[in-house]
This record gives C-alpha cells, structure tokens and sequence, in this order.
C-alpha cells in the first residue's frame, strides 16, 4: 500500500485529496467503525502542532457498502462527532487498484480555525484491512493516542 496526500483550500473548506495504491478494497463498517476498515482520518488543530491543549477535530472518509461516506470522528472541542456538513468522494478503480479519496471539510465547523489565519496542524491516517488492520500516517497523534503536538504544520498559500 502506498499514498499520495495533497491539502487545499478555499474560503469555504479545506480540501483533503488522498490517493491510495491498495491492492484489495475492504470496508464492511460504516458511520464512527469506518476506521476499521479502508478508509482515511484527517486530523487537524488551530496554529501550531499542540499549539491548542484540544486534539481538535478529527473527520473520516470511507467507501461503504451504500458509497462514500464522511464522518466526524471528533469535534475540534474534543467531544464526540454527530453530524457534519463535510462531503467526500470516495473512488475505486479496481483495475488500477487505487482508491481516491477527497474530503470537503467546512470552515464552520472547524472554528477557530480559519482559512484567513493561515496556520494549521494536520494529520492525515490511511487505514487498510486486507487482513487485520494496517496504516499509514502523515503526521501522528491518530491512530495510537489523540495528540495534537504530533501533527505536522501546515500554511496556507494562495
């Protein structure tokens, strides 16, 4: 398995594209188990990495049985996700075997981070599950314990 993330924005979202070589597609989970199966958490925080004493927010995107999927693991205050506005398109070409992800994440639920201030601290975790769970990681602080001090810093350019 392997990875290729890219990060942009707009004044309205910040965009998550991940492309991921895997040769099998496994998902049997949906809604907060997503991560159990293939799929992508993106982790991310105000200023820098543990700038904030919050993990901050933590979303994910999958390609369930019923299509692409979007979740709000966590909200930036820590609490547990409920619903969320973020959209995602999730694509599998099975004759290439990659699946491409993007994640449409609103700037209104990511408060107090915003777009004008320019900093951010992300993480992005791409799960596999041939046969158990496996990962990928740009950045820490998802997969093993919630901390937003191992997140790589992030600027915003036009």
């Amino acid at each position: 398995m392997s990875a290729d993330v890219t990060l942009a924005w707009s004044q309205e979202a910040l965009v998550v594209d991940v492309s991921v070589a895997d040769d099998v597609q496994r998902q049997p989970f949906t809604g907060q188990k997503i991560w159990q199966g293939d799929s992508v958490q993106v982790a991310l925080a105000p200023g820098f990495p543990g700038e904030t004493i919050s993990a901050g927010a933590e979303y994910g995107a999958a390609l369930t049985s019923s299509g692409a999927q979007s979740v709000v693991l966590r909200n930036m205050d820590g609490s547990p996700g409920t619903g969320t506005a973020a959209t995602s398109t999730v694509t599998r070409d099975e004759s290439a075997k990659k699946t491409h992800y993007r994640m449409s994440l609103p700037w209104a639920e990511l408060t107090p981070a915003a777009a004008d201030q320019r900093l951010l601290s992300v993480s992005v975790l791409v799960n596999d599950d041939d046969d158990g769970r496996s990962f990928l990681a740009w950045g820490g602080g998802i997969s093993n314990v919630k901390d937003s001090n191992q997140y790589n810093a992030v600027t915003l350019v036009d």
